[in-house]
């Protein structure tokens, strides 16, 4: 399984290779997971009611990871542990980790903060 940030949805989303071919495949395969803290973030920056209903339907489409109240605990916890804040990283990004952690599956993204604090078994490496 496969968590996609929004870094690599915004990419697919604008047709950018090879993110858009890559995330395709795997939507095909159906081997990508979310959460809604992923499209609640997209939906943060939809520039009409259209594309946030285009959004809204990628969202109720695809498997969505169970988090549980829970998780934003277990996040600050984390968050607390590797001194993220001071490190500029936030709390739904640290929840994507504690996400992807809980569901067995890796993370793609682009933003170096976040994957600063991955293993490398816990990054997907995107082949072209």
């Amino acid at each position: 399984m496969i968590l996609v940030d929004t870094s690599i949805w915004i990419e697919y989303l604008r047709n950018r290779p090879p993110y858009k071919q890559i995330l395709g495949r795997h939507l095909e395969i159906g081997d990508i997971v979310t959460t809604g803290a992923i499209f609640g973030e997209l939906l943060q920056g939809a520039r009409s009611q259209k594309e946030a209903d285009g959004l809204v339907a990628y969202f109720n489409a695809l498997p969505q990871v169970e988090t549980g109240n829970d998780l934003w605990l277990e996040a600050g916890l984390m968050s607390h542990s590797v001194k993220a804040l001071s490190r500029g990283i936030g709390l739904i990004d640290i929840s994507l980790i504690a996400t992807a952690r809980r569901a067995g599956a890796r993370i793609w993204s682009k933003d170096k903060n976040i994957l600063s604090l991955l293993k490398t078994e816990e990054k997907f490496h995107a082949k072209k």
